[in-house]
């Protein structure tokens, strides 16, 4: 029985360990819930970027098709540039022409038809010039605006690649949250089940301990009452033998009854050893669900209330009725 004793005393104490490292497992959960708070917050910075984004390839849009009007108009102005130095050079030819019939016929007016001449001339080359000039220049023009629009157009599609990239960044944030709150919840489930198979196996443990110090209630019982009633008789038997003249009986009885007064207060202090347990399980039992502890305070005051009313010895039920009492 002293062995089944220790043997659930340390059941107890292995079952109190595990249920603190279900505490502090619970505790972990509970930072690792945490996390969906951050999951969170990078999805809205995400929709935050993804509408800059969005806005600059809308602006993008408009400066290409800006440039693709300022193109068109020096199109347009170049050729009706084209056109009209055309005009003049032919208004040029015509007028040099004219000068040249004129020159003949007024030799007195020479100076300043040679210089109106020269002036023509000047003018002529320079138009011609500009001419040659006027394709290099639009094709100069044409060739920037180009590498403009393709380079808009290669802003448009990194800006649109950038937005398949944030959404589906989102999405694959957005599955991850999920997993996460999926594993938590179950995790929590999990550590909710572990919890109460631990504090099941500690109620049936501490059970089984009550079960054993009633059992020892029981005999330390029988023991007291049995040291009583020896007592009782050896006190009857010394006086009849010291009537009969007999020290060395009354001796030897006497020495019979120091063993049984050693003996019931051996038993009376174990009795009190349990009550001691019996106070620290309740403080156990508290901690418990108020189910369990509801449970195991019952079945402490059922079994001190056996262990006090199984025996008809007085001073034996008034120390069991302490301790249930008491410890209870």
């Amino acid at each position: 029985l002293r062995e089944r004793i220790v043997r659930s005393s340390e059941l107890l104490d292995s079952n109190a360990s595990l249920r603190h490292l279900v505490t502090i497992g619970s505790a972990m959960l509970q930072d690792r819930a945490s996390c969906s708070s951050f999951a969170a917050h990078a999805l809205e910075e995400i929709t935050m970027l993804r509408e800059h984004v969005s806005s600059n390839c809308e602006l993008t849009k408009l400066r290409i098709d800006g440039a693709t009007e300022e193109r068109k108009v020096v199109a347009k102005d170049s050729a009706a540039t084209e056109v009209r130095l055309s005009k003049a050079e032919k208004a040029l030819n015509s007028r040099l022409d004219r000068l040249m019939g004129k020159r003949r016929q007024l030799e007195a007016e020479l100076e300043e038809v040679l210089g109106e001449m020269m002036s023509c001339d000047q003018q002529l080359k320079e138009t011609c010039r500009e001419l040659e000039i006027l394709p290099r220049q639009t094709d100069s023009k044409d060739k920037n605006l180009s590498d403009q629009l393709q380079a808009l157009e290669v802003q448009v599609q990194d800006s649109e690649n950038e937005i398949d990239a944030l959404e589906e960044t989102s999405a694959f944030i957005h599955a991850v949250s999920t997993f996460v709150e999926e594993s938590v919840v179950q995790q929590g489930e999990a550590m909710l089940q572990t919890r109460a198979r631990v504090q099941h196996s500690e109620q049936r443990l501490i059970l089984i301990h009550l079960t054993h110090q009633a059992a020892q209630l029981i005999l330390l019982r029988d023991s007291l009452q049995f040291c009583t009633e020896e007592l009782a008789q050896s006190e009857t038997k010394t006086t009849k033998i010291s009537k009969l003249g007999m020290p060395e009986l009354v001796t030897e009885e006497g020495t019979r009854a120091a063993m049984l007064h050693h003996k019931k207060r051996e038993a009376a202090a174990r009795v009190l050893a349990i009550g001691q347990d019996v106070e620290d399980l309740e403080m156990q039992v508290n901690q418990l669900h108020s189910a369990a502890h509801s449970a195991a305070v019952s079945s402490v005051h059922t079994v001190a209330h056996t262990a006090a009313h199984s025996g008809s010895n007085a001073e034996s039920t008034q120390i069991v009725s302490s301790v249930a009492h008491g410890g209870g």
